[in-house]
């Protein structure tokens, strides 16, 4: 029976100390040990298996060592250790798993990678996410040719070496959280097939021009690198980026992101979302945003110094720009008949909305804590959710409120903070609206047209 055994799942054995002898399963292709935290050992008989393809013990947290025998499974494919946090070293001849396509190190404690698994030309995903006493990325990366994911994210590496542009197959790199990692070789802009790269919270101090040769990269992540003040002009040969993130983490604490965008921007014709959130120093947005002609999502949020939008592009969807304290003109919003979500709270100067008269299909309208705000013109007979809570100037609300018929939910009106309620008869008058009470302030006077 033991013969004809494929695959042997021992998941969570929460008393298992040692593996079986395996000698009467050479047959098996899968063997599982996930959760068997008690496991310290590794029988010796395992490196007997002749078509082993994958070889799983993730959180067998009390495991210190692999045998070195395990070596000789030739057909092993798949090798996950995630949070085996006990393994400090690896067998000296890993290298030698010459079938292995998928090799998971993440949360272990090693300190290097050993140098015969230069010879894996079949490895395509390399993960030690989280390994955080490795400080070196070897010279000899550069071979494993097949490489289309690596995963160093939350490591001490500090530099990354010049070979890695051998990675001729490389798709994805996630370095985010590298602390130490300051820069990029030039020979970086040679990973041609590259389409995601993850850089956020690096220490990195400027990107190399090279960045722009990466023509198939897709998504960009720089989000949290603090001491990354300003972009290469080449980003804007990134003809395939869909996303650039360049913002800071609001919730960090760290005054960061960048201080303005290069002009080449606009020749990003692919780019969906841009986020710039808590870029404290961005003062102002190039002109050639406007250019962006698949541009879905802007977020601009907490960017506290800037003051106006430049004509923002037909394709937005949602504009997020809450707590730009000094934001003043908003007419560069003008005409964008695809916008529906508006987030302008605590857009402390915001004193002219006329501007959002234009916005035809907006469904979601926020505006709390505009301080300065005294009016608002005929908005939307698409609008959903409109909140004016905290807005304690506001005098006047024009407000073309859709029947029934025209509603495609609920209309939630948030008056709470700026004075008195719309009329009862008003509210009455208008299906599915509901608005939140207000407070003891006056003079708010709300104007309706084309009841049905």
């Amino acid at each position: 029976v033991f013969d004809r055994l494929k695959v042997l799942d021992l998941t969570c054995c929460q008393h298992l100390v040692t593996t079986p002898d395996f000698s009467n399963l050479r047959n098996a292709e899968k063997l599982i040990f996930d959760g068997c935290r008690m496991l310290v050992e590794v029988h010796q008989s395992i490196g007997s298996f002749k078509s082993l393809v994958c070889l799983s013990m993730r959180h067998c947290r009390k495991l210190k060592k692999l045998p070195d025998n395990i070596c000789n499974l030739s057909s092993l494919q798949r090798l996950d250790l995630f949070y085996c946090i006990g393994i400090s070293a690896l067998p000296h001849l890993l290298g030698y798993l010459k079938s292995l396509k998928h090799l998971n190190l993440s949360y272990t404690r090693i300190t290097t990678l050993p140098e015969s698994m230069s010879k894996m030309k079949k490895l395509n995903k390399l993960d030690f996410h989280w390994c955080r006493s490795i400080k070196h990325l070897p010279e000899w990366i550069g071979g494993l040719k097949s490489l289309e994911n690596l995963n160093i994210l939350g490591t001490k590496i500090e530099k990354v070496p010049k070979s890695i542009e051998g990675l001729i197959n490389l798709q994805s790199i996630s370095a985010g959280f590298c602390k130490s990692l300051a820069n990029l070789p030039y020979s970086f802009g040679n990973l041609k097939n590259l389409r995601y790269l993850d850089l956020q919270s690096t220490n990195m101090q400027e990107l190399p021009d090279s960045i722009g040769l990466l023509g198939n990269l897709e998504k960009l992540s720089l989000s949290g690198c603090s001491n990354l003040k300003v972009l290469p002009s080449s980003v804007g040969l990134l003809k395939n980026l869909k996303e650039l993130e360049a913002g800071e983490d609001s919730n960090s604490g760290r005054i960061g992101g960048v201080t303005g965008l290069p002009e080449t921007i606009g020749s990003l014709t692919n780019l969906r979302r841009l986020i710039l959130q808590t870029c404290v120093c961005l003062y102002s947005l190039p002109s050639s945003l406007t250019s962006l002609s698949q541009l879905e999502t802007l977020n601009v949020e907490g960017c506290k110094e800037l003051q106006h939008f430049p004509q923002l592009p037909f394709s937005l969807v949602k504009l997020s720009a809450n707590g730009c304290a000094a934001l003043k003109n908003i007419s560069g919003v003008l005409n964008l008949k695809n916008l529906r979500d508006l987030s302008l709270g605590g857009c402390h100067e915001l004193v002219d909305a006329s501007a959002l008269e234009s916005l035809t299909c907006l469904e979601n309208l926020e505006l709390c804590h505009c301080n300065q705000l005294q009016s608002l013109p005929q908005l939307s007979g698409s609008l959903i959710d409109l909140d004016l809570s905290s807005c304690h100037s506001v005098e006047k609300v024009s407000a073309d409120i859709p029947g029934q018929y025209r509603l495609k939910g609920s209309v939630e009106l948030n008056f709470e903070g700026i004075s008195e309620s719309p009329p009862l008869p008003l509210l009455m008058q208008t299906p599915h609206m509901t608005h939140s009470p207000a407070s003891a302030a006056s003079g708010l006077t709300l104007f309706a047209s084309n009841l049905k």
